[in-house]
């Protein structure tokens, strides 16, 4: 009688413990999920601002190179020397060409 109220007892405790069990091993499987599914969007984010940042420090010098390349456009048309207007060009597409290179590489590069 003892025996039987003893093996009772062990597989009330037995099944007390295994419920108790898989929402623990549950909860840590979602905290683990969470955890990588911030961990993530910190990433994602951290690169889309990185790359805003780098395109709004580019920004006045895109702005520059556009306003020499009008005033050689504006020169040539009022009949200045083509070859500075030429120089004025080149200098400008070196510019432009420079500001591609680096919007194009990322921000983890500069």
């Amino acid at each position: 009688m003892v025996l039987d109220a003893v093996a009772r007892i062990e597989e009330s405790l037995a099944a007390k413990r295994q419920p108790a069990a898989e929402p623990d091993n549950g909860f840590a499987e979602a905290l683990a999920a969470i955890r990588t599914a911030v961990s993530e969007a910190r990433t994602a984010a951290t690169a889309a601002l990185d790359g805003l940042s780098l395109e709004e420090t580019l920004a006045p010098v895109r702005k520059g190179a556009r306003i020499i390349r009008e005033i050689s456009w504006r020169w040539r048309e009022i009949g200045a020397d083509g070859r500075i207007c030429d120089l004025l060009d080149s200098q400008v597409s070196a510019i432009e060409t420079s500001c591609g290179q680096i919007s194009s590489s990322g921000p983890e590069r500069h």
